[in-house]
């Protein structure tokens, strides 16, 4: 569906919203076809003082006749943060959790690229990291699906940006999805607040080694 969602009552004049510590606000959307009638709803909720927010969408099944999956997608990447572009490059992927099993996709050639990959399976959250961050999407029930995929982006003078895609994706009866976006630092202490295995994602060393790294990290 390439279409923008129409942002509903919103009176602010600002492309930017400040909150106090431990305030919240919710934004309300809606995705019309041609004719203007609603295809999907879609709300966001997020805090001051926390790196999740909540995504919540309703589909219209009336109105919307489907003949392919729906996917919840991160397609935009992270940012790079490094001066050095080999870092960035080194500790970038995106990555999928099925089954509690990780599996994850790197390119480190600039001529290389991967296109997009379908796994099958119950898919748990997928997520796309740098060295330092993540956004994942941490679906409320496991999706059926999961795909990655990566292509190198111009990101000023850089031989290689690596951009990678993730998302999680719903079989055809679906009517409704909820998921939590995290996307904030790769912190164990946040990360464990997700409730999940995300903290995978991060390099505890081999496996004989992590129990000891996870100790020595508490």
């Amino acid at each position: 569906i390439n279409s923008p969602f129409h942002l509903l009552s919103y009176s602010g004049k600002s492309d930017t919203i400040f909150l106090s510590p431990g305030e919240s606000t919710q934004l309300k959307y809606v995705l019309n076809d041609v004719d203007g009638n609603v295809l999907i709803q879609k709300s966001i909720s997020f805090s001051a003082d926390n790196f999740i927010s909540q995504h919540d969408f309703t589909v219209n099944e009336n109105r919307f006749d489907y003949a392919n999956s729906l996917e919840l997608m991160w397609a935009g990447g992270l940012r790079p943060s490094e001066k050095r572009t080999d870092e960035d490059v080194q500790y970038g992927s995106g990555i999928i959790s099925q089954a509690s099993e990780i599996e994850d996709i790197q390119v480190t050639n600039p001529d290389k690229n991967i296109g997009r990959t379908i796994y099958n399976g119950k898919t748990d959250w997928a997520a796309v990291r740098t060295k330092y961050f993540m956004a994942a999407l941490l679906t409320d029930r496991p999706g059926s699906f999961a795909t990655l995929s990566a292509e190198n982006m111009f990101f000023g003078n850089r031989e290689q940006t690596p951009l990678y895609r993730a998302s999680v994706g719903f079989p055809l009866d679906v009517s409704a999805v909820s998921s939590r976006l995290y996307l904030g630092p790769l912190d164990v202490d946040h990360i464990s607040s997700t409730g999940t295995n995300l903290d995978e994602t991060m390099n505890w060393g081999w496996t004989l080694i992590r129990p000891i790294s996870k100790g020595i990290l508490w």
